[in-house]
């Protein structure tokens, strides 16, 4: 696996990377207390066709420095990234939390942005209080709860296991400002603004963030389809990854 370490404000950024000068660039965006290893099928499968950058944002995995409570603070560093790489235009692909910045990018910046991808996400991710005294009495119990809301019953354990792995990778601080900086997200009176071509992927099992908030995502953004993937949760690209490859792949084909 290819790691480059990117130096913004002062902390080294972890990014999975390819870099085979096809532009626009497909920048990936995690959610809340993940890493981009969360990505690593769809990385697998673009990185030898297509430009990809996709980090874990500070406090997260192999990135330095602390985690932030805000999504603009958050989209600061992605528009930093994106600078220092010198990729002038790029398709942003966001989940869960990552889609929360990815939107917040396509009101602020629509014009770095060649497509926009939306993930297990919403206009408005409020969390319950539980989630933050989980996160506080015991973080393993945390993400033995996390693994079992995020993912479909069906999952294959393999799967499971991995991502509670992978929210082992960040300490419990990072997760507790991600949701904070979620449950402050709301973007529900703007969202119609986004002019960007969007694709819209979710769960059909998804309990996070169910498929009303994409329908209502598909509604408010005007040049946006809608893809429901049967028997996923949360972590959709996880656990069928698959069809959420080839869903990029083909509403992206039409652009290149």
């Amino acid at each position: 696996m290819t790691i480059k370490k990117i130096a913004v404000h002062g902390e080294q950024i972890a990014c999975l990377f390819s870099d085979t000068n096809r532009e626009p660039a497909l920048l990936f965006l995690h959610g809340a207390g993940c890493t981009n290893e969360v990505w690593n099928a769809q990385w697998q499968y673009f990185k030898d066709r297509e430009r990809i950058l996709i980090p874990s944002l500070p406090g997260h995995g192999d990135s330095s420095g602390r985690s932030y409570d805000t999504i603009d603070a958050y989209a600061n560093i992605i528009l930093e990234l994106t600078q220092k790489e010198h990729i002038d235009r790029f398709v942003l692909i966001g989940h869960s939390m990552g889609g929360a910045i990815a939107q917040h990018v396509a009101l602020q910046n629509p014009e770095l942005l060649a497509a926009l991808i939306l993930v297990s996400t919403g206009a408005r991710l409020r969390v319950a209080p539980q989630v933050f005294s989980a996160i506080e009495t015991d973080y393993r119990q945390y993400i033995e709860l996390a693994s079992n809301v995020s993912m479909f019953s069906s999952v294959n354990d393999r799967i499971r296991f991995n991502f509670k792995n992978i929210l082992s990778h960040s300490p419990s601080r990072s997760a507790y400002n991600d949701f904070t900086a979620c449950d402050r997200f709301d973007v529900m009176n703007k969202i119609d603004n986004i002019k960007t071509k969007t694709l819209i992927l979710v769960g059909d099992r998804d309990i996070m963030t169910p498929p009303k908030y994409a329908i209502f995502l598909n509604q408010k953004i005007n040049s946006s389809r809608l893809e429901i993937i049967k028997d996923a949760g949360h972590m959709v690209m996880m656990e069928k990854p698959e069809e959420v490859n080839k869903a990029i792949e083909n509403f992206l084909t039409p652009a290149q």
